[in-house]
């Protein structure tokens, strides 16, 4: 056997273990080729079918972001043309949509002028938080006419349940303090005209070795009823934590 002959078993022999070596990297990329090409087409689809899904429900025009990454994910989010401060996410779980838009309508449009309406209520002016929470799955086959514009606080076409939440500085749980806040914030939406489908809150009670959680849940039709310590408890649920 020649010389010629074995240099060209070496270079065979060497060209099969450089593609082997090679192999794993190529599959990689390869795939992550593949991957990303799946990603652009999803992307695709999935701004077309949100943008659909939201403006015949709420007959507006939106901007539609996704972000597809394999493996890990996807990200929605969306905002009426020209509003971009309003960005809220959707959520796909299987092949239903849940969006978040009443809350980028309370956060921007909502809670401000309720900030502002608090100022003549000394009770919860700047010593409670107000927030408020939609029934989302509740309200995904709901449709909305906001073409010409959002509606006003009081005609909002959802009833939300408002919590406050704050914290107790006394030594004990003061549950007069409790029951006046929530009383006026009862009147808050009454006298206010707000719509609202209960009444929530959560009080947070520090010691030196716990914390005490006081958490409430107040129905609508059980507004009349809260005269009293007694009528409070009834709604009361407490959890305590130790400190770390």
């Amino acid at each position: 056997m020649t010389k010629k002959f074995w240099l060209t078993i070496i270079g065979v022999l060497a060209a099969i273990a450089v593609l082997l070596t090679a192999l794993p990297f190529l599959g990689f990329y390869s795939l992550s080729f593949l991957a990303s090409g799946n990603e652009i087409l999803e992307e695709r689809s999935t701004k077309k079918e949100v943008r659909e899904l939201l403006e015949e429900k709420y007959n507006l025009h939106f901007k539609v972001e996704v972000d597809v990454r394999t493996f890990v994910g996807t990200d929605i989010s969306a905002y009426p043309l020209n509003k971009s401060s309003y960005t809220f996410e959707v959520n796909k779980y299987e092949d239903t949509y849940t969006d978040y838009f009443f809350d980028a309508l309370y956060e921007n449009k909502y809670k401000p002028e309720i900030k502002k309406r608090l100022s003549d209520y000394p009770e919860l002016n700047g010593k409670v938080d107000v927030h408020a929470f939609f029934n989302h799955k509740a309200l995904r086959n709901e449709k909305f006419d906001f073409k010409d514009g959002f509606p006003e606080l009081t005609d909002l076409p959802v009833s939300p349940s408002f919590k406050l939440s704050g914290r107790l500085t006394e030594d004990e749980v003061d549950r007069e303090k409790i029951l006046l806040k929530m009383q006026s914030m009862i009147q808050f939406l009454n006298d206010e005209d707000i719509p609202h489908k209960d009444l929530r809150a959560n009080f947070t009670l520090e010691t030196e070795k716990m914390y005490f959680y006081y958490t409430y849940t107040i129905p609508k039709d059980a507004f009349e009823g809260l005269t009293s310590i007694e009528a409070l408890k009834t709604h009361e649920k407490l959890i305590k934590a130790a400190k770390p």
